[in-house]
């Protein structure tokens, strides 16, 4: 599979997103630069669409030259999914179409292909792990102190997590996917 990469450097900052196609990653970028700027109250001209780097990769076969991040897969544990690798993990087994996400240290943005943005975060957002749990009819038991146990009829070994929902998300991923899943390697550094 093709994927483009759109980058912007600055001083302080890298920014990248991931998508099918140039004008997806384009759009992802340039929203993620816009929140930026909004966040650290900076004017939304504070950059040039014209200074945006793209470059095309095919899954697999994607590495920078000094840095760790690939558009290759990586084999996790399903046991040991957390943040933002575990939301891409549920959101693959919602059936989400992505051409693309941002990532920041703890979430991910999915553009979807109608080319909208969801900020998909299961892991720590019960409106959308709530309901996930509640469909798939996920026990939670709380364990000790901060370790809950998540379980599904169908599984007889529980999954753990630091949070209901982590372990609920867990289970869940287990369930549909497996006990090791291929993430991309973009987001072990989220994992």
């Amino acid at each position: 599979m093709k994927i483009i990469r759109a980058t912007l450097e600055t001083r302080k900052f890298y920014f990248e997103a991931y998508a099918q196609t140039k004008s997806h990653a384009c759009a992802a970028l340039v929203d993620g630069l816009l929140r930026h700027a909004a966040a650290y109250k900076l004017s939304e001209d504070w950059f040039s669409p014209d200074e945006i780097e793209y470059r095309e990769f095919f899954t697999g076969h994607a590495y920078r030259d000094t840095e760790t991040i690939s558009t290759g897969d990586h084999t996790m544990k399903t046991s040991q999914l957390t943040g933002a690798a575990l939301d891409w993990a549920v959101a693959q087994c919602e059936g989400l179409t992505c051409f693309g996400h941002q990532l920041t240290k703890d979430k991910i943005t999915i553009i979807l292909s109608d080319g909208t943005y969801e900020n998909f975060e299961p892991s720590c957002n019960w409106q959308i792990g709530g309901a996930i749990i509640e469909s798939e009819m996920i026990e939670l038991v709380p364990v000790s102190g901060a370790l809950w146990e998540a379980y599904k009829r169908n599984q007889h070994t529980p999954n753990n997590g630091t949070t209901p929902l982590e372990a609920a998300m867990r289970c869940y991923v287990a369930s549909k996917l497996g006990d090791q899943v291929e993430v991309p390697d973009e987001l072990i550094n989220y994992a």
